[in-house]
């Protein structure tokens, strides 16, 4: 008899790094770049801030009304979606060039990290 590996470890070991880079890089690693992008983008800490805020916006949003996300469409066509889109955005911080970019590219990274980690029952 064959030792095999449960399938479920896979699952948890993937849901583990989607987590990991998802929020890890989003959340994470974001205060570090307050003061470098304020400044090259001449704008204040507030102004800066303020896609924290937006970001929970769009979190609180997407939370609520995920379920019918996936109802309409599959989760692993979502996921799989939102994982190159956030890879994407990821890109893209680094050509912000104003402050509604900037807005936008958090928007879109902020609902692709929670549209990867909410798992409906």
């Amino acid at each position: 008899m064959k030792n095999k590996i449960f399938y479920g470890w896979f699952i948890v070991a993937s849901s583990f790094l989607i987590m990991t880079f998802g929020w890890g890089i989003v959340y994470n690693t974001s205060s570090l770049f307050i003061e470098p992008i304020s400044e090259a983008l001449n704008i204040s800490r507030k102004v800066m801030n303020f896609t924290f805020t937006l970001r929970a916006i769009f979190m609180l949003i997407i939370s609520l009304s995920s379920i019918v996300i996936f109802k309409r469409f599959k989760m692993i066509n979502v996921m799989r979606l939102c994982s190159i889109v956030l890879g994407i955005t990821f890109f893209l911080h680094s050509y912000i060039n104003s402050i509604p970019v900037l807005y936008l590219l958090n928007s879109i990274s902020s609902i692709c990290v929670i549209l990867l980690s909410v798992l409906h029952l």
